[in-house]
């Protein structure tokens, strides 16, 4: 786990705790970068579509460990 110090708006702060159950500033953090990740392995995902690839349990399990 590493330990970083960043400037983060107020006010977007403030928003983002309105739609989470988070109660303190690093799990507003922790939850929004884990939704970015999702959206990004989605976004890998629906790329692939006709693509001709086949994704198999293994490669399902593999990605969701590499979250």
């Amino acid at each position: 786990m590493s330990k970083t110090c960043v400037d983060i708006d107020d006010d977007l702060l403030a928003a983002a705790k309105r739609y989470t159950d988070a109660k303190t500033t690093r799990a507003v953090v922790e939850q929004g970068l884990e939704a970015l990740v999702r959206k990004g392995v989605l976004a890998e995902i629906a790329s692939m579509e006709g693509s001709g690839t086949s994704l198999t349990q293994e490669a399902l399990e593999k990605m969701r460990e590499d979250e």
